[in-house]
């Protein structure tokens, strides 16, 4: 009999000692993929921002107007360099919907400012209602809308 009691208080040691080791193994994998996403957020902010600028900006945005059903990752986007948006996840901004192209268009800056581009996709992409049919100068508060989500555009001019 004292054997088989032995043998339980080890099984409930083992088994005890199991579940702390569990425990923090799970707030490891907590903490670790909270800082992960954390970094992630913060490398997002200034979306095609590069490194070197040789000039200076305003930042130049996108505000989020109305997604309609859509779950965007931000209400904000600071504009960098060069922005992508479509349906593909390797965009700078992603919108998933039916009626936006995989790479649907791009925000790309240069020295007169903000310039929207459509890369020919199916469902066209607008600018104050009317569709972009080439580059257009981003003016301050134009309104860009892209399948079901509309984007209002603010700032981005050279500083003096």
């Amino acid at each position: 009999m004292p054997n088989k009691a032995l043998v339980f208080n080890v099984i409930g040691i083992v088994l005890q000692y199991s579940l702390l080791i569990l425990i923090y193994y799970f707030l490891y994998r907590v903490i670790k993929t909270i800082s992960k996403d954390l970094k992630i957020s913060r490398q997002s902010v200034v979306l095609g921002q590069k490194k070197n600028n040789s000039a200076s900006y305003y930042q130049g945005k996108l505000l989020v107007v109305d997604s309609g059903h859509i779950k965007l990752a931000q209400t904000i986007f600071i504009l960098g360099e060069t922005i992508t948006i479509g349906r593909n996840e390797h965009n700078d901004i992603i919108i998933d919907d039916v009626f936006v192209s995989y790479e649907h268009a791009n925000i790309n800056r240069n020295k007169q400012g903000y310039w929207l581009i459509d890369l020919n996709s199916t469902n066209k992409t607008y600018l104050n209602s009317q569709p972009v049919a080439e580059g257009v100068l981003l003016q301050n508060g134009d309104i860009i809308k892209i399948g079901a989500v509309t984007f209002s555009f603010e700032g981005g001019g050279v500083l003096c």
